[in-house]
């Protein structure tokens, strides 16, 4: 008996965002002198979106810091397909599973999803070209940085044949 195989990628974030109004981070920003204002999102002093940042140097002394928060390691296994690190404007207007379909589809045109592959620069852009347009098209007006570390060679797009 032959039987197909379709692989599906499922996003599994590793990090958390850093935003002014959790609770942990609104209390250092206060206590600092600074003050969470909603300005379409939580900002901290109507600035920044969110409340760890290597740079944004002006808003250190209101408690803005980059000492990252570190919850543990995920090893790599056969299963997994890519990294991606993206910054906040990426995931400011796409879900980690928005970012997925892109990555499962070879820039979305097989997805059935929100993705919109015509925003994509052409079809030999790469898969990071194809996610910074998508969330610029979603309307992110932050900073669009985008890595994408392939972990295998073939795509998971194919069909994989596998005997039963």
């Amino acid at each position: 008996m032959k039987g197909d195989l379709i692989t599906r990628l499922q996003a599994e974030e590793l990090t958390k965002d850093h935003h002014p109004d959790r609770d942990d981070e609104k209390a250092r920003i206060e206590a600092a002198g600074g003050v969470v204002l909603v300005v379409g999102v939580p900002r901290v002093n109507g600035i920044l979106a969110v409340s760890r940042s290597i740079g944004d140097i002006r808003l250190k002394r209101y408690g803005v810091i980059a000492e990252p928060e570190i919850t543990g390691w995920i090893r790599l296994s056969t299963e997994d397909w890519y990294v991606v690190i993206g910054s906040d404007g990426i995931f400011e207007r796409m879900s980690p599973q928005d970012v997925c379909d892109i990555l499962h589809g070879g820039h979305g045109k097989e997805n059935k999803t929100s993705i919109n592959s015509s925003s994509c620069p052409s079809s030999s852009s790469s898969l990071a070209d194809c996610i910074v347009h998508n969330a610029f098209n979603k309307g992110s007006g932050d900073n669009l940085s985008v890595i994408v570390i392939p972990l295998r060679q073939e795509s998971p797009s194919v069909e994989h044949k596998q005997q039963i």
